[in-house]
């Protein structure tokens, strides 16, 4: 079981989980820097998923997930419209008090 497979969702994990826990304690004047921190996980785990267009078909973990070239263009699509409705939504949010804890939701979203 390569875990390689699978290194675009464990940076989406661990990029929400540091951002809601950065959001649950940062100040109401720090909280925009969460959808920067947002646009940065999606940037790394959109750089980790480019490799995997190796053209090659593969079903990994006893068969139940398959790391195929459509399953890649899939979650680059599912990334980049994640990045989009994060940019959609900044002026949206801006009066939000707590508007960091929507940006580490909407990760969570783009895991599925």
């Amino acid at each position: 079981m390569p875990v390689g497979d699978i290194v675009p969702e464990l940076v989406l994990v661990v990029g929400a989980v540091v951002v809601l826990v950065y959001a649950l304690f940062a100040p109401r004047s720090a909280q925009p820097w969460c959808a920067l921190a947002a646009l940065a996980v999606l940037a790394v785990a959109a750089a980790t998923t480019l490799p995997m267009l190796r053209g090659s078909q593969a079903l990994t973990f006893f068969d139940t997930y398959a790391a195929d070239d459509a399953a890649v263009w899939a979650k680059l699509i599912v990334l980049a419209v994640t990045a989009l409705t994060i940019l959609a939504s900044l002026e949206w949010f801006s009066p939000d008090p707590r508007q960091g804890e929507y940006y580490a939701m909407v990760l969570f979203s783009a895991l599925g």
